[in-house]
């Protein structure tokens, strides 16, 4: 058509209709990281919280103590966000006796999705869609292995296919 039309294409996808998953995006990175025990540090080497988030299974948070029931390790998104899955790689030895995977909005509210841990060198958690500003791994037993963290992944829910963007005419002819 010569002069364009801001019209839709009048034959769309035949399913528009996107679906919605993990779409691979870890949102831990541009959060925040904290822990009710302190960093391990040897040397000039220094376990951070932070090392849990950097997108880098290499380095590590590595506690200065054995955690006691109650004691966590939380990521702050720094907002609301839609969580697909959770996924914690730890250190097969000084991983938890006794764990849950908690989320909440506030940071005072936590609902625990998944089950209880023990034991295992990684978590993995769906959160279906959930929506959380912050993410936390909570000891439910005390154990005296240090805990060491190398990666808590909290991947984004979002449309992962079958998205449709109407094509104009006028963007066709241009």
């Amino acid at each position: 058509q010569a002069g364009g039309s801001t019209d839709p294409d009048p034959e769309p996808d035949p399913d528009p209709t996107p679906t919605y998953g993990n779409t691979g995006v870890n949102l831990a990175t541009s959060g925040t990281a904290s822990s009710s025990i302190s960093y391990y540090s040897e040397g000039w080497t220094r376990y951070y919280t932070s090392n849990a988030i950097d997108g880098n299974e290499s380095t590590k948070f590595w506690s200065s103590a054995g955690p006691s029931a109650g004691d966590y390790f939380t990521v702050n998104l720094g907002s609301q966000k839609q969580i697909s899955k959770i996924k914690i790689v730890m250190d097969a030895n000084d991983c938890p006796a006794g764990a849950v995977v908690e989320i909440s909005s506030n940071n005072s509210t936590w609902t625990q999705i998944g089950g209880t841990f023990s034991s295992q060198g990684t978590i993995t958690v769906d959160a279906e869609g959930e929506t959380a500003q912050y993410v936390r791994l909570r000891h439910t037993a005390s154990t005296s292995n240090w805990q060491q963290i190398f990666e808590f992944y909290v991947y984004e829910y979002g449309v992962v296919e079958g998205t449709w963007k109407p094509v104009y005419n006028d963007e066709i002819d241009a």
